[in-house]
């Protein structure tokens, strides 16, 4: 079965539709309240967590991320990305929409509200670029995306289905999200699952390395984990044996491969 994620410009009115959604649906609500699960593990209050998926982009020191906000991002990923692996989700107001991408069975959705006059119709569009938000969200993705891929940075504006708010009512919007559920491309296969898990081992491995090695990128395919990170030339291969140990311990790891790197984050600067 598919995994709905909503992306609203209103978080109460995104929360109903979701909730809605996945009622009809017979699905899990995934919402903010497993940002108390992430508090716990990241020992940063709860409010705070809810600042940074409102603001989505601070503002740091020298215009690169601080190593706690790396490790909040990456904390929130982990946990969402281990409640969608769990199938028939309606997930909503944890900015998923920006790292789960290449899942061929996650359907991202686009409320927006703006006096668009669309003929009566809810959906404005599908599968298709929406100007207006690759100016909102593209410095947003640079915050949430722990790798620089202006490919990637394009799919923010394309969804697989926009609805516009001001043209349709609540149980519209419901029905239009349970018909695209019930479409066969949609439907959860073997690779789409495994991209999903990849990108769940990825933040796992992440989570773990950040107190040591905050600067890293991590990529995963099958039990295969490729880590890129900036090391310290002195003690570069000390590092990377100590990046290895930590990994392989980890459940679902069988390989592991480190590059060094003398950048991996994007800067804030538009």
């Amino acid at each position: 079965m598919p995994v709905i994620i909503i992306a609203a410009d209103s978080y109460e009115k995104g929360r109903e539709i979701g909730q809605q959604t996945a009622e009809a649906l017979g699905y899990r609500y995934v919402d903010r309240e497993l940002l108390g699960r992430v508090s716990e593990v990241c020992k940063t209050p709860e409010e705070r967590l809810v600042r940074l998926l409102e603001d989505a982009a601070p503002a740091p020191l020298g215009g690169v991320f601080s190593k706690r906000w790396r490790e909040q991002v990456a904390c929130i990923q982990q946990e969402v990305l281990q409640r969608l692996l769990e199938d028939n989700a309606v997930c909503h107001g944890l900015c998923a929409h920006l790292y789960v991408l290449g899942v061929s069975h996650v359907i991202r959705v686009r409320l927006i509200s703006r006096g668009a006059d669309t003929g009566g119709q809810p959906v404005v569009a599908c599968d298709a670029d929406v100007e207006e938000d690759a100016a909102r969200f593209q410095k947003q993705w640079r915050c949430w995306s722990l790798r620089s891929d202006d490919q990637e940075q394009t799919y923010l504006c394309r969804y697989d289905l926009v609805v516009n708010l001001d043209a349709a009512d609540t149980p519209q919007v419901v029905e239009k999200l349970a018909e695209a559920a019930a479409d066969p491309k949609f439907r959860a296969n073997t690779y789409s699952l495994n991209c999903l898990r990849d990108l769940e081992l990825a933040a796992r491995v992440r989570v773990r390395l950040m107190d040591q090695f905050p600067n890293v990128d991590v990529e995963a395919n099958a039990a295969t984990v490729v880590v890129r990170a900036k090391l310290s030339r002195r003690s570069r291969n000390r590092q990377i044996e100590t990046i290895k140990k930590l990994v392989r311990e980890m459940p679902g790891v069988a390989y592991v491969e480190v590059h060094p790197v003398s950048a991996l984050l994007p800067k804030t600067t538009p």
